[in-house]
């Protein structure tokens, strides 16, 4: 495909991408708080009102996923545009999803993104946070969990 945006069009892209993480999660917040608050309740509507915030929120982790295969796309097509996204991952997104205590769909999405990082960046873009990618890549390894 090639290179065809400049850093200014990458990282307004990016910019794009993160506000709809943030939105994708405070939607999924709020189905699960409804979820919490309407536990209870045995009425139908209830039920399929549950239902309905059950599959919004495996929409919103497909979202999530196929923006963390966007990520992965730009590190390829255009990694030396990408300095801005690797700082706002490193400082913000990726210890959030990584995060131990993290939901697995986080996770996976950061394992996603940290995986693509190294195939395509490598040592030569990611210097010393190729160690740090090296661990997470370690980390789940051994996970039972499959992703």
């Amino acid at each position: 495909m090639g290179q065809f945006l400049d850093e200014t069009q990458v990282n307004s892209m990016c910019e794009i991408f993160f506000n709809a993480i943030h939105k994708s999660d405070q939607r999924k917040d709020l189905n699960f708080k409804y979820a919490e608050e309407n536990e209870q309740d045995e009425d139908d509507v209830d039920n399929q009102n549950h239902q309905f915030m059950e599959e919004e929120n495996e929409m919103e982790d497909d979202l999530q996923l196929t923006i963390s295969e966007a990520f992965g796309t730009l590190f390829k097509t255009h990694k030396h545009q990408c300095k801005e996204l690797l700082t706002n991952l490193f400082s913000s997104l990726l210890p959030e999803y990584l995060n131990d205590n993290a939901p697995f769909i986080k996770q996976k999405f950061g394992l996603y993104v940290v995986v693509d990082l190294v195939e395509h960046l490598g040592l030569e873009d990611l210097g010393e946070k190729i160690d740090d990618c090296y661990k997470v890549i370690e980390k789940y390894a051994g996970s039972i969990n499959p992703v």
